[in-house]
């Protein structure tokens, strides 16, 4: 290789590193005004979470089907099976459902909705 083809390829190597770091620069105060608006916003609040531990009995046609999958995916609630007897013709599951509170009444009653019965766990340890 000619040395004249080894200046050019340093050079261009170094082009393309300027402009990678130009990518990356912090832009100029006068550039960031709009930025400092969000800093003292007022913050939204968090919604409240709530966990349910629930004891749901399904009926023989619903066994094969998703459905504690179906709910953590459709009403956005984190699901944390704890104990489970399934066979061919009954199953239950006790359960963890953690969400905000609309979230999971509306996850009951699709639920309820589907032929499980939803039992709290709560009342029968108390």
């Amino acid at each position: 290789m000619s040395d004249r083809a080894a200046g050019s390829r340093s050079r261009a190597t170094a082009t393309s590193r300027e402009s990678d770091r130009a990518a990356c620069r912090i832009p100029p105060s006068s550039e960031r005004r709009g930025m400092r608006a969000s800093i003292g916003a007022p913050r939204q609040e968090a919604p409240q979470l709530r966990r349910l531990r629930l004891k749901l009995t399904f009926p023989e046609p619903l066994i094969q089907e998703p459905i504690i999958y179906t709910l953590g995916k459709r009403f956005d609630v984190v699901t944390n099976i704890r104990r489970a007897d399934i066979r061919e013709t009954t199953g239950w599951v006790v359960m963890e459902v953690t969400g905000t509170e609309q979230r999971l009444d509306e996850a009951r009653r699709h639920l309820e909705g589907l032929g499980v019965r939803v039992d709290d766990v709560e009342a029968y340890l108390e």
